[in-house]
Order: structure tokens, then sequence, then C-alpha cells
């Protein structure tokens, strides 16, 4: 039986990719509670991204990297209606990001990044001094990826392709939980700020497992101040709820030890 039988589990994604996780859980006999900590907006104008894609199209980038399934859903919706196919090397980040480019791109991409952190899809991409690189992602994206290629002596160019934010209020509405679920550190903020709103603390939450993708979401729960922290061995959503069923045990295991 898994630890997370029975078990009440946030779910703090944007609502539409919600359902991977849920599904997940609930082979775990867990129970997965909806509370989206962001949102993914579209852009109020494409004009720039539209302009970058354009060039890509052309020839004009000898590569085009991805960090996330929101990047590619938004940049396959703009190719499509621009009625354009990209004319260049493609890598991402990640398994999960990979997946989803392939599916509309239609062939296996042209590198991925086992490790489920951008700074080492650049570090290890296979790109010559001078080469240009288009770098679609969120508002709200960390700027590691681009300063990384820099310094390799690539040029990159990072365009604006969908908008990250936070979801506020209703703190009050999710009653008991045993497990948080953190995919990105967006949601650990906008998770942050529901709960101060809702007058807590993350001290308040160290009965409370936390389960975190990857190294960058798990260095954003410590700053933080979720003691109770996991980061995933493997950079996915299997391995994110590896973390929350880890976390369970090692609550369980810390309780019975002091008798609490």
């Amino acid at each position: 039986m898994s630890a997370l039988s029975g078990k009440r589990v946030l779910n703090t994604r944007a609502v539409e990719q919600q359902a991977a996780l849920d599904q997940l859980l609930l082979q775990c006999e867990a129970i997965p509670i909806s509370f989206p900590c962001i949102a993914i907006e579209q852009l109020a104008s494409t004009t720039k991204l539209d302009a970058e894609l354009r060039h890509a199209a052309a020839g004009g980038y000898a590569w085009v990297l991805f960090t996330s399934t929101n990047t590619a859903t938004s940049v396959e919706g703009r190719l499509r209606e621009l009625g354009l196919r990209l004319s260049a090397r493609v890598g991402a980040v990640g398994k999960t990001t990979a997946a989803a480019v392939e599916r509309w791109l239609g062939r296996p991409l042209d590198f991925v990044s086992e490790e489920q952190r951008a700074v080492a899809l650049a570090a290890n991409l296979p790109i010559s001094p001078g080469a240009h690189v288009l770098i679609p992602t969120s508002t709200r994206a960390r700027s590691d990826l681009a300063e990384t290629l820099r310094r390799r002596g690539a040029h990159p160019c990072v365009v604006e392709a969908y908008r990250t934010v936070e979801v506020a209020g209703g703190w009050r509405m999710v009653g008991e939980f045993d497990a948080v679920a953190f995919a990105s550190p967006s949601a650990v903020a906008g998770f942050l700020q529901r709960m101060i709103a809702g007058g807590l603390r993350p001290r308040d939450l160290e009965r409370v497992a936390i389960g975190c993708i990857g190294p960058t979401t798990f260095q954003a729960a410590i700053d933080a101040g979720f003691s109770t922290a996991v980061q995933a061995s493997t950079h996915s959503l299997d391995g994110l709820v590896a973390a929350l069923e880890q976390g369970i045990s090692a609550l369980a295991e810390r309780e019975a030890s002091t008798g609490s």
C-alpha cells in the first residue's frame, strides 16, 4: 500500500494541468484536492513572439529551446495560427516537455536534457560559438538558461510566449490536508501568498509533506520556509508522487519516534 493511501494532497498546478497529477495520486489511493496557485494566460499581444517564430521558420536560429509544456503549447498555437514550421534544431528540458513538443513537431527532438533544469540544458547543448538560439518562455522565467548560453559564446534571444500569474485568495476553502505538491517555483510563490492571506505561515505546515518536482522548485520551497520539503529524485510527475510518498513516510516515522 502506498504511503499516500487516504491522504489529502493539494494539487497546486494550474487548472488545465492538474489532471495528469490527479490521476497518479488516485492510483496511489490518495485524495487529490484542487488548489491551483498559478494560472496560465495568453499574451495580450503576440507581435514580438510571432516575429521571432517567423525568423526561426526562415532559418534565422540554429536552435529553439523549450523549458516547459506551457511554452510548447503556446508556441504550437502560434505556429499553427501563422502556418509556420520551425527550421532549426529543437531542444527541451526533461522528458515531459520533450514529449509535448514531439507530439506536434512530429519527430524526435535534437537534444533533451535529462535533468529538469534549464541550466543543465544550456550546459550540455551541442552548440558552436556564435550560434543564435531562440528561447520562448514565461514572463516570469529565470535567466539561467540565457546566461549560461551567453557564457558559452551563443547569442540567445528570450521571447515571452505566455504569462504565469499567481492565484489569490480562497485559503479558507482548502480544509484539512496532509501533503502539498509543487511543480514549479511560481506555484510555491502563489501558495505562500495564499497561506499568508489566510493568516498562516510555513511553520504551521511542519506536519505536512511538501513534494517538489525538481531542484529549482525545491530551493524555492526551502527559501520560503517549508522545512518538510522533499525533492523528487526523477524530475517528472511520477518522481513528484514518489517524493510525496517519501515525505509522508518521513513525517510518520518522526511522529512515531517522538510519540507525538
